[in-house]
C-alpha cells in the first residue's frame, strides 16, 4: 500500500500542494456559482442542471473545467444563432 502521508515532505512542497488545492477549490466554487446562476433555457433543458450538479459532486476535479469548456462553446453557438437570425 502506498504511503500517502505528508510526513517526509518539505515545507515548500506542502505549500505547493496547498496552493494547488486552494486554486482548484476557487475554480470549483466560481464555476458552480456560474452554473447555479444560469436559467433553464441557457442550460439546454429543465433537467440539465441536475446532471451538471451530479458531475460537480462526483467528478469534482474535472467538472469545473468541463463546464468552462461547455459554457464557452455554448456562448459561441448562441452568438452564431443570433447572427443568422439577424438580432
Amino acid at each position: 500500500m502506498p504511503d500517502i502521508s505528508f510526513a517526509g515532505q518539505s515545507g515548500a512542497m506542502l505549500f505547493l500542494y496547498g496552493a494547488v488545492l486552494l486554486l482548484l477549490a476557487a475554480v470549483w466554487v466560481f464555476q458552480f456559482v456560474e452554473l447555479m446562476s444560469l436559467g433553464d433555457e441557457e442550460l439546454g433543458g429543465v433537467h440539465a442542471r441536475i446532471g451538471w450538479v451530479a458531475a460537480f459532486v462526483l467528478l469534482w476535479v474535472l467538472a469545473p473545467f468541463a463546464f468552462l469548456v461547455w459554457r464557452s462553446r455554448a456562448a459561441d453557438s448562441s452568438g452564431r444563432r443570433r447572427e443568422r437570425s439577424g438580432t
